[in-house]
Parts: structure tokens; C-alpha cells; sequence
């Protein structure tokens, strides 16, 4: 913007570049930004010489020469110096006699590239059928062109099925499934962020942490004797090769000669003074009886 408030063209028009490859192209782009300009700015409400001096400014300097070239007429209604007449010139100079087999045959070998987005793809295609003189079977031509030039196989799958596909709803349908797809590669992408023991499960929710075993110093005195049975030795505190149900029995028992608990008479390895004592077969001690004789 100036300092009074107006837009000036080259702010908005991109000027021509007479350098480019493709002329007629370049010239089809910057009149339809033009015809916006002038319009926006009330252009027409100007002189002549005004509105073309607006055109040449926006255009660049490059231009003069090329405008110079061009005769007006007067009394010829065709030739004479307007702004349409002077675009008119422009156009018979930058746009060449058009090989319509060529352009065709460019527009049917169009699809998607690497790296292409699906928005510059169709824009290109709709560019390059203007050139096709395609007709009212332009629109039909440009959807067909859309759905066997993607590069995303399951998007043509999904637009072939689609009733009814107009060139509008084809595009509106396109974009759509292509904004669905980031949409939900942004979720999973997420959830994969924020999914805890993710590789330890590897993706797999019937997947289970294997068993790691304790340490020896963690291990209790059941899980020795667990150990112990494995190995075919007996029980320390009981005598027996076997425990059912895992649990000694002599682990809540008190020992017949030396009173302490947690293990039987015949695997004690208490005190001397009570080593005389026997067990009879009755579970009674000989001495406790001697007491009663």
C-alpha cells in the first residue's frame, strides 16, 4: 500500500517475464491478474493513454518496445487505441498459432509426479486443456485426466465409484480424501507418540511381557525349596522330595527337640543339650513319658 491508501499493480500484478519459455502462458496469467486490477481500481474510468500507461507500468519496462511496435487506426473501430485493442496486440504477439494435435497429445500423457501435490496437478491440467480446444468436453476431459493420473491407487478406486462424478465434485471429492488421509496419518501418528510400551509390544495388543526370573537374592525360602525339589534333593525343613501345592508343611510347624519353628524333629540341626530326645512313633518324646512312670 502507498501512503494514500492505493494499491499499486506491481503489489498485485507480477510483471511479464519476456524471458520465459512459454510466453503465452505467462501473458494468459498476467492479463487475468490485469483484468483484476483494473477492475478493483476503476481503471476504465480513466483516459486512454491512462489505462495503457497502467498496463505497460504493471507489465515492466521490457514491454515498451514490444507495445511500439503496434499501429492503431483511427477510423477502424478494430485498430483503434483502446485498452481492449491494445490487449487485443498483445495477444496476437504472445500467442502463437496453436498446434492443437501437440497440446492434446501433451495433455492425455499428463499425471501426478513425485512430489506433486493433487492442488498443482489439477491446476496444471486445467491450464494446459485451455490450450486443447477441448470445447464443452473440456470439463469431462479434465475429470477423466484427474482420476487416471493420481498417483494414489485407492483415490482413483474411490472416485471411479462415485456416482455421477462432475469435474466439480470430482475435485471437492479429491481433495477430500487426500485431507481425510493426512487427517488420520496425523492421528495415528499421535497415538503411536503416546502409546507407552510400544516397543515392547511391537503394534501387537495380545502381545505379553515375558517372564523374567528373580534373582537368587530375591527368591524366598518356598522358591529355594522349589529350587531344591527341581534338583531331586529333599526339603531342608521337612524331609520330603515333594511339595503339593508348592508349601512346605513344616514352615508353621514347631521342631519336637529344639522348639523352634519351621521345620520338623528329623531334619533338626539345633542345640546338643536336646539331642538325646526321641521321637516315638506316636509323635510323643520318651523323655516326657519317663516323667509319668
Amino acid at each position: 500500500m502507498s501512503a494514500s491508501g492505493e494499491t499499486k499493480p506491481e503489489k498485485f500484478v507480477k510483471p511479464l517475464d519476456l524471458s520465459s519459455g512459454n510466453l503465452a502462458t505467462a501473458w494468459k496469467v498476467f492479463k487475468e491478474q490485469f483484468n483484476i486490477y483494473v477492475i478493483v481500481k476503476k481503471l476504465r474510468e480513466l483516459t486512454v493513454d491512462e489505462q495503457i500507461g497502467h498496463m505497460l507500468m504493471a507489465m515492466g519496462s521490457d514491454s515498451v518496445p514490444v507495445y511500439n511496435q503496434f499501429t492503431f487506426v483511427p477510423s477502424d473501430e478494430n485498430k483503434k487505441k483502446t485498452l481492449a485493442n491494445c490487449i487485443k496486440f498483445f495477444d496476437a504477439y504472445f500467442e502463437p498459432v496453436k498446434n492443437v494435435i501437440f497440446e492434446r497429445s501433451v495433455f492425455n500423457k499428463m499425471t501426478q509426479q513425485p512430489g506433486q501435490s493433487l492442488h498443482q496437478f489439477i491446476v496444471k491440467l486445467q491450464v494446459q486443456s485451455e490450450n486443447c480446444d477441448y470445447g464443452d468436453m473440456r470439463d469431462d476431459l479434465v475429470r477423466d485426466r484427474i482420476v487416471v493420473g493420481v498417483r494414489d491407487i485407492e483415490l482413483r478406486k474411490y472416485l471411479i465409484d462415485v456416482p455421477d462424478l462432475t469435474l466439480r465434485l470430482c475435485i471437492q471429492k479429491a481433495k477430500q480424501y487426500v485431507s481425510n488421509q493426512e487427517h488420520v496419518a496425523a492421528m495415528a501418528s499421535t497415538s503411536g507418540a503416546q502409546c507407552p510400551g510400544k516397543e515392547e509390544y511391537a503394534g501387537n495388543v495380545d502381545s505379553v511381557q515375558r517372564y523374567k526370573p528373580k534373582s537368587s537374592k530375591q527368591m524366598t525360602d518356598t522358591e529355594e525349596n522349589r529350587s531344591s525339589n527341581a534338583k531331586d534333593q529333599p526339603c531342608s525343613k521337612c524331609g520330603k522330595w515333594k511339595h503339593f501345592g508348592g508349601r512346605c508343611p513344616a514352615e508353621r510347624s514347631s521342631c519336637n527337640k529344639c522348639k523352634r519353628r519351621g521345620h520338623w524333629a528329623k531334619m533338626c540341626k539345633g542345640a546338643q543339650h536336646v539331642s538325646a530326645l526321641e521321637e516315638n512313633d506316636d509323635g510323643v518324646d520318651s523323655l516326657f513319658l519317663g516323667n509319668y512312670q
